[in-house]
């Protein structure tokens, strides 16, 4: 057990100076390689040739032999688009080389039998040396599925997942027992392929405290399926039981730092990501993690200029965040652990015009709606007296001096609105989506049913409040309004910077059950319409028209991913997205079709006929003209300062 506490501690060196030092996961994976390489020739020359436990050690030169090559070929970055291609290819090298110099070592060693007795178990370094290269299989094969099925325009089945899962585990240990006892169990190897199966299985049902306990029921029995423990209770006396459970957990602790090490590397993961993911482990401040962020996953990491200090209520963001002088939404701030935060909305959307903050939007069904509150109405200034720490306290001032307080709600709002409107013989669907999040999937779903159902010849997407929000959820909404028509086909590009340029990815359509065949789509649009919202006017443009009504939009083709260290939350720029043809730069903002302000003055219900926007929508159909809006075409070219000036709050 010593020796099993020497890997562990030089696991875990290997890791974090890897991710530490370099900064990469590339060479966090090289550095446990050799590691393992270095550890395992220890043991091996340290064991009698006669003894039939070398042949362990054995294994291990080979298995870090391979992954030091596989973290190399990575590094090299000799396929630019393929990062899993450049670490197997690698690790097939180097595991190959050294399996042939110790082929012959090894032969005369093979063990016989049903397995080790207790007293005789092996180290807990070797099962965590081959059930870390299961997962880390595992999740390449997950994600190799995925690539499949999402090229044909289909969500993964779970079946497959299944079935790819047992398959996996059941090959590693199959190889595992070959090499270990020079034949195979076929108890151990039903128990390898089930295991993993049934916590899929039972991770659907979402069992709460109970998936934890399954998972480590599943991890002791992929322990016993490699052949280090007994298929048997143990003895009943304490040294029995306490000699399996700290090999068990000693595996466990070991897999820990091996683990990710692999998957990182084979996936291509950011650094920033894994040490966020191993807080616990973490042994750096959280000004050290905010340096790591911007030298690693930040789209310009090679052009910071300036700090960021924002101070505003509506964006909080930590001082000293260094960022480059074109980034105007990489952000950061403070969570006080010591107070809770007060968190939630009253269901409206608010926004600001003239110097005063409106009402743009109210949710049908809100704390605000019930309350009275419409479109129109001034938000006052808080009222520090009228709030407590757990709720916020909103005041809105309507119509002949109304005062109205409402307090905030932590519910999850409705994200989703639509109806079906007819005009000149036309059925038009609108839909509202007020945040692409995973929570509107299923209200999305139900909406398009209903379209499809009704046979609409219009669709009107408002997203004229939509600040954007989860690519995979624009793919959603794409793929309902035109999969059907090109599943498989590219919607979008993701790139990172230079150091993730494997990482990149497209977007494809997907079949949708209640997808519609539409020739053509409106989109209502705001300076508020960001990100997401954008991407999906540019994705869907390649593919049919698509005419946009409203103000410029706030220009952001950009994306960040949220991560968590201690006290601080930052979500800084990290790829650019765009459209299938590489084009979406639209910094400055995508200019409508037919451009009309949102006067936050008049009262009116969205989507209905009192809505300007929406009627601009309605004549157009029925003219192909922006008769109540103004045309960008029949307007002088916009500048830049005229675009900063209609996104202007």
């Amino acid at each position: 057990m010593g020796l099993s506490l020497v890997w562990l501690l030089v696991m875990y060196a290997a890791s974090w100076s890897g991710w530490l030092l370099a900064g990469r996961t590339e060479v966090a994976t090289m550095f446990l390689g050799a590691g393992i390489a270095f550890l395992s020739v220890l043991e091996w020359l340290s064991i009698d040739s006669r003894q039939r436990l070398r042949i362990m050690p054995a294994c291990g030169i080979v298995a870090g032999v391979g992954i030091l090559c596989a973290g190399a070929f990575d590094r090299l970055d000799i396929n630019r688009f393929d990062a899993s291609g450049d670490w197997l290819t690698g690790f097939a090298v180097g595991a190959g080389i050294a399996a042939v110099f110790l082929a012959r070592p090894m032969r005369p060693n093979a063990l016989r039998g049903d397995g080790f007795a207790l007293g005789d178990l092996p180290g807990p370094h070797w099962d965590a040396i081959w059930i870390s290269l299961g997962f880390a299989l595992w999740q390449w094969v997950d994600v190799r599925l995925d690539g499949h099925f999402d090229g044909q325009g289909h969500s993964t089945p779970q079946w497959s997942q299944i079935v790819a899962c047992s398959l996996v585990w059941l090959l590693v240990a199959a190889i595992v027992q070959k090499s270990r006892f020079g034949r195979l169990h076929t108890p151990r190897l039903i128990l390898s392929a089930a295991s993993p199966a049934i916590f899929m299985l039972c991770e659907t049902l979402h069992l709460g405290w109970l998936s934890n306990v399954l998972a480590l029921l599943v991890f002791w029995a992929m322990c016993c399926a490699g052949g280090s423990y007994p298929l048997r209770w143990p003895s009943g006396t304490f040294a029995d039981g306490f000699v399996q459970l700290r090999g068990w957990l000693l595996t466990a602790l070991t897999v820990l730092f091996i683990t990710p090490n692999l998957s990182a590397s084979l996936m291509n993961t950011t650094v920033t990501t894994i040490i966020a993911a191993q807080e616990f482990l973490a042994p750096v401040s959280e000004a050290s993690f905010m340096r790591i962020v911007m030298e690693d996953a930040y789209l310009w990491f090679d052009e910071r200029a300036s700090l960021r200090d924002e101070t505003n209520n509506s964006r909080p963001s930590l001082k000293g965040m260094r960022v480059a002088e074109r980034d105007r939404f990489s952000v950061a701030w403070r969570i006080d652990s010591r107070r809770p935060e007060r968190k939630g909305n009253p269901g409206v959307f608010i926004s600001r015009q003239d110097g005063a903050t409106y009402v743009a939007h109210v949710i049908a069904g809100s704390p605000a709606d019930k309350a009275g509150i419409a479109r129109g109405w001034r938000l006052l200034p808080a009222d520090p007296g009228s709030s407590d720490q757990e709720k916020r306290i909103y005041a809105f001032a309507g119509p002949g001096n109304t005062r109205r307080e409402v307090a905030a709600t932590t519910d999850s709002e409705p994200f989703v609105d639509f109806r079906i409107s007819a005009d000149s013989g036309r059925r038009i669907g609108y839909l509202y989506l007020n945040r692409f999040e995973p929570g509107a999937q299923d209200d999305l779903d139900k909406a398009f049913a209903e379209f499809h159902k009704a046979g609409i010849d219009e669709l009107v997407i408002d997203l004229r409040y939509n600040p954007g929000g989860a690519v995979f959820m624009m793919r959603h909404l794409a793929s309902l309004v035109a999969g059907n028509q090109h599943p498989g086909e590219a919607l979008y590009r993701i790139s990172h910077n230079t150091k993730y340029t494997d990482a990149d990815e497209v977007g494809r359509f997907k079949r949708m059950p209640n997808g519609l065949d539409l020739a053509r789509a409106f989109v209502l649009t705001s300076r508020h319409s960001c990100s997401a919202s954008e991407l999906l006017i540019v994705g869907l443009r390649a593919y049919l028209p698509v005419v946009t009504i409203g103000e410029v939009t706030c220009g952001k083709p950009l994306g960040s991913t949220g991560v968590r260290f201690g006290n601080q939350f930052f979500r800084v720029l990290s790829f650019r997205a765009s459209d299938v043809r590489g084009q979406g730069y639209y910094n400055e903002g995508l200019i409508p079709d037919c451009i009309h302000a949102d006067d936050l003055g008049k009262r009116f219900k969205l989507g209905t006929s009192e809505d300007p926007m929406f009627s601009v929508a309605q004549n157009y159909m029925n003219s192909g003209r922006c008769e109540r809006g103004t045309s960008a075409s029949q307007t002088p070219p916009l500048t830049a300062s005229t675009v900063h000036a209609m996104r202007a709050p």
